[in-house]
């Protein structure tokens, strides 16, 4: 079976760094073009669909324009929440606008023979969401109640293999000698639930905009090229992903995005 995905679409009316915001609805329709033809059974978007703004009325117009541009999509769309989403904006009223699962932060579905799961990363040390910019987007973690119905929810599905799909980071590695600011920082906590259940094969990411691949304990870590880095169409990142039974990943990228065999 095979879905589309892309990552950190950034939408804004802004350019700063090596952002682009602007030219991401242009690079989601030129996506959604190779998606609606491409026999997907779904699509997953990453996470951070919109930049930050001050305003919250700015803030749901860009939603508004982003979710306007993905209905145009032929397949059923799956929303992972970002960091970004939530700089004036509570999870609750993202969500209503950007996702037709509205109040479901952490869920999982089954398609094709295997078992998808989505997760949250957007919590505070002390189990509080993510919540209209109060928070630090560099100390996330994965509370303890999502924690448990991952483990159960693993356990209970035992006999498909998984994919597990979030914004932040899991896979361990150092940035200039500490810990990468992208990771989760109780990462290997989340980690051993995934390697003890003996059937996750792969961990889909965003969040890192460069991209990364790493391969831990027998589970694929695949993070996603940022669609919002570069100037226009040229410049654009998404893939269709085909998953085989034989435990066969294939990532299709198109632009920046790199393409693997697993």
């Amino acid at each position: 079976m095979k879905f589309g995905i892309f990552a950190d679409a950034h939408y804004a009316l802004k350019t700063y760094a090596d952002r682009h915001c602007h030219d991401s609805i242009g690079k989601l329709e030129e996506a959604i073009g190779i998606f609606n033809n491409a026999g997907l059974s779904f699509v997953v978007n990453m996470g951070d669909s919109i930049d930050g703004d001050p305003d919250k009325d700015v803030e749901l117009g860009y939603l508004q324009k982003v979710s306007d541009t993905l209905s145009n999509m032929h397949n059923p769309l799956h929303v992972v929440i970002g960091n970004h989403d939530l700089a004036t904006l509570t999870k609750e009223e993202y969500l209503e606008y950007a996702s037709s699962h509205n109040s479901d932060r952490y869920y999982s579905f089954d398609r094709g023979g295997f078992h998808f799961m989505i997760l949250d990363g957007n919590f505070n040390e002390d189990g509080s969401d993510f919540s209209a910019g109060n928070f630090s987007w560099d100390r996330c973690f994965v509370p303890g109640q999502q924690l448990a119905w991952l483990k159960a929810d693993l356990e209970v599905s035992e006999a498909r293999p998984k994919v597990i799909f979030i914004h932040e980071n899991l896979d361990n590695r150092l940035y200039e000698g500490a810990l990468d600011p992208h990771v989760i920082k109780n990462h290997r906590e989340i980690r051993t639930v995934l390697e003890n259940a003996g059937n996750v094969a792969a961990v889909f990411q965003g969040h890192c905009h460069t991209g990364r691949y790493a391969i831990i304990k027998s589970i694929h870590y695949i993070t996603l090229s940022a669609l919002v880095v570069g100037p226009g169409r040229q410049n654009n990142a998404f893939a269709v992903v085909e998953l085989n039974k034989d435990g066969g990943i294939e990532v299709e990228g198109y632009g920046r995005q790199i393409s693997f065999s697993l």
